[in-house]
């Protein structure tokens, strides 16, 4: 017999996993049609496989906590193949007939293909973070925090405020080479926190000890010239020669000096804008200086008071003492009269942009580094060494470091008034004194109110006065 034709067929391809094997197509599979007795197919596969077929879909935010990461997910799929041609053929016989010339007769020919099954176990990595990183200490403390040191140095971890991050996965073609890039956001947002800082300085800018110089010295000269005499009235008695600061009752004196602090504050915002932080902490400083005496002192009406002006309790014919403490809050006296002056001056020293950025190569400061995962600064390097996993802070927030510096003047009695004493105030010693009361942080809503109890100055400046006699027995 003789072929008579060609042999059409096919070898048929079966993706039998279909959930796995994506974009599934079959190449170098031509359908069977042709005049060869010895017929072969090579097929190739080609699909693509997709991380969300394993349970994993970090692009659109469901994010899959593999409990073993070193491990990788398997799933299994299978192709199975089979198929079959048929080629026509002729051939001829006899048959028992006398003088038969022969017939010619028709069939076909079928052979099978090799049938089977490939099975592939598809393997994929999967690791989206740690929930959480374990977060840098740093001081929350005050140093120098006692009643005698004039600077005091506080420190407190800044506001925690969460950042969101991205990491960088790509795709892989069949040679295992990545390919375009892609950011994707990360499952779990990062905490920032710094350490800020804040100095608080005071300073004896002119003493009373200065003030009083002149009029004292006069005294002691026995200088009676009165414009020598500006800011009181000493005695010039001899016996109060070796006494600091003589007086009798009667005269004026007038109250004095001159202190500053600075306020110095290093704090990490959202914004560059000038902190609530830096202001209410001066505000709180403003308000703790005092001013303190218990000199008996005289009202428009010729009544006892003291600086205040404040009634004194009276005694026979004697009264008590009751000290005044002025406060820039309230510091003024009778007939309107303000004691204290207030300047302040305000400069936003710098703000530094703490840097990040989405790029691989582009510039992430340490700070960041220390809060990110997959950075030997956070403690979580291995994420990036054994996963692939470095996480980057996502455009669109951003953090500044704000230093910021007030200086205060404080000046008592600024225009020099006259204040005049009470005729029978009696001898003794008297107290005027300038000092800083406490400040209790814990109500100020900031967070260096977890510092609790900024300690205050016992004494910032102070002169003993000594009260002998009225000016009822000065013969000049």
């Amino acid at each position: 017999g003789q072929w008579n034709g060609n042999a059409p067929g096919s070898l048929n391809v079966t993706n039998e996993a279909t959930d796995l094997f994506r974009e599934f197509s079959v190449t170098n599979n031509p359908p069977v049609n042709e005049a060869h007795t010895r017929i072969e197919r090579n097929p190739e596969v080609n699909a693509t496989l997709y991380r969300t077929d394993f349970g994993d879909d970090p692009v659109n935010h469901n994010w899959l906590n593999w409990l073993r990461p070193w491990e990788p997910k398997t799933r299994s799929g299978r192709v199975t193949y089979d198929g079959s041609v048929s080629r026509p053929y002729k051939y001829k016989y006899h048959c028992d007939e006398e003088n038969c010339s022969g017939h010619t007769r028709h069939a076909r020919a079928s052979a099978e293909f090799d049938s089977g099954n490939n099975m592939r176990n598809i393997k994929a990595l999967i690791y989206n973070g740690m929930e959480t990183i374990t977060p840098k200490i740093f001081d929350n403390k005050i140093d120098n925090n006692t009643t005698k040191k004039l600077q005091k140095n506080l420190y407190w971890t800044s506001k925690q405020e969460k950042f969101d991050v991205i990491r960088w996965m790509h795709h892989v073609d069949q040679n295992n080479v990545p390919y375009a890039d892609i950011a994707v956001d990360g499952q779990y947002q990062r905490n920032f926190t710094q350490q800020c800082s804040a100095v608080n300085t005071w300073k004896v800018a002119s003493s009373m000890a200065k003030d009083y110089k002149n009029s004292r010295d006069a005294a002691r000269n026995r200088d009676y010239r009165k414009d020598e005499y500006d800011k009181a009235v000493f005695a010039s008695d001899i016996d109060f020669e070796d006494v600091d600061y003589p007086i009798k009752s009667g005269y004026y004196f007038n109250p004095t000096g001159k202190y500053t602090f600075t306020v110095e504050t290093v704090t990490y915002k959202t914004t560059r804008d000038d902190t609530k932080d830096h202001q209410e902490l001066v505000n709180a400083v403003i308000n703790v200086f005092r001013y303190e005496s218990d000199l008996m002192y005289i009202n428009d009406d010729g009544d006892p008071v003291n600086l205040k002006n404040e009634l004194l309790p009276q005694s026979g014919s004697s009264y008590g003492r009751r000290s005044a403490v002025l406060t820039v809050e309230d510091a003024t006296r009778g007939n309107g009269l303000v004691l204290f002056k207030v300047d302040s001056s305000y400069r936003k020293e710098s703000v530094e942009e703490i840097q990040h950025s989405e790029e691989t190569d582009g510039d992430t400061h340490q700070y960041w580094r220390e809060i990110l995962e997959g950075y030997d600064e956070s403690g979580t390097g291995s994420s990036n060494y054994n996963y692939k996993y470095r996480e980057y802070i996502k455009d669109g927030k951003n953090m500044y470091k704000i230093t910021e510096k007030t200086t205060v003047t404080i000046e008592i009695n600024p225009g020099n008034r006259k204040i005049y004493t009470h005729v029978h105030m009696p001898d003794g010693k008297y107290t005027v004194k300038a000092w800083i009361e406490d400040i209790d942080l814990t109500k100020i809503n900031h967070e260096y109110k977890k510092l609790g109890v900024l300690k205050g100055i016992t004494t910032l400046d102070e002169i003993e006065v000594s009260v002998k006699g009225s000016m009822y027995e000065d013969t000049n």
